[in-house]
């Protein structure tokens, strides 16, 4: 915990806003919702804990390695058209490869240093430059397995603190529980029919 009076209260505020967070997920964790009304229970949970612009969860296909937006909040019609990602690519992709969040804080200035790419990730980063300049892409994991990854856009430059990734981290731990319970209510239900 800090020294500092003042960094002590915003600890303990951000602690209790993720606490809070983690109770709503809970909450719906524990509830009879749809998978869908989930998913868009958590972008817009993820958007307001993290003060994004816009957010998108992607489900990860193991067969075909395509992570596909299963919900959005916030995100043009122009970029979500593009936001299918292969593993590897754009910052969802590479998140999931990775294991880790990826984080971008200026999104011209990394694209500079990339090398050349090919067409669809190429579309991706000309597509998210036109509308957003910070991206931070973080894991969805399940006992050991990336089940999928949430991605926040922020319109300005950003520098990320290590609380904020940490906050992101924590949320996608829980949403990834939510999905996979809610993915288990779904399936008992079409065993039972």
């Amino acid at each position: 915990m800090a020294n500092d009076p003042l960094e002590q209260v915003a600890e303990l505020a951000q602690q209790r806003e993720v606490a809070l967070a983690s109770r709503e997920i809970l909450s719906v964790l524990n509830s009879d919702r749809p998978l869908s009304a989930i998913l868009d229970y958590l972008a817009f949970s993820a958007s307001r804990l993290l003060d994004a612009n816009a957010v998108t969860v992607h489900f990860l296909n193991a067969e075909t390695q395509l992570l596909t937006v299963q919900s959005s909040r916030g995100l043009r019609d122009e970029t979500l058209a593009h936001s299918t990602s292969v593993l590897g690519q754009a910052a969802a992709g590479q998140a999931v490869e990775e294991g880790r969040p990826v984080v971008i804080s200026d999104v011209n200035a990394h694209r500079k240093m990339m090398p050349p790419l090919r067409r669809p990730e190429a579309a991706w980063w000309d597509t998210l430059s036109k509308h957003y300049q910070a991206v931070l892409a973080v894991p969805m994991t399940n006992a050991q397995e990336i089940v999928g990854a949430l991605t926040v856009y922020y319109i300005q430059p950003r520098i990320f603190e290590q609380d904020e990734v940490s906050k992101a981290i924590a949320f996608c731990d829980q949403a990834a529980l939510a999905i996979e319970n809610a993915r288990l209510r779904e399936k008992s239900r079409e065993d039972a029919v």
